[in-house]
């Protein structure tokens, strides 16, 4: 089996972004993230 890869927060907190998460607290180094629904028109 394939090990994973180790990420650090900055890459992690890229792809969150990419996916369309979007963070709305912090607290010390704890982070909470929402995927917020898209709006189609």
């Amino acid at each position: 089996m394939t090990r994973i890869r180790r990420m650090n927060a900055d890459e992690v907190e890229t792809i969150l972004k990419n996916y369309g998460f979007e963070l709305v607290s912090q607290k010390g180094s704890h982070h909470k993230w929402v995927k917020r629904p898209q709006k189609s028109e």
